[in-house]
């Protein structure tokens, strides 16, 4: 992440690898993550694999809030 930010919120849509270096360069710099997966089991797995204070996971789109993202990115994309 160029020109990291504390505060910056980060979206991933669709979990994937790609989660785990988002999750670590949001701990380093004091970004908020936050993982949006419709599948309730890929949800199940972030949950388990990155548990932590800077990560947030979503299971809707109705659940995204209406304050936006700063950077959004996919790995995977939904399934």
């Amino acid at each position: 992440l160029a020109g990291e930010r504390a505060g910056l919120r980060l979206l991933q849509v669709g979990f994937s690898p790609l989660a785990f270096a988002l999750a670590q360069k949001a701990r380093e710099s004091g970004a908020r993550l936050t993982i949006l997966d419709l599948d309730p089991r890929r949800i199940a797995r972030a949950r388990l694999s990155l548990e932590g204070g800077h990560v947030g996971f979503i299971d809707s789109l109705d659940a995204l809030p209406p304050s936006g993202f700063g950077l959004v990115v996919s790995a995977a994309g939904l399934h």
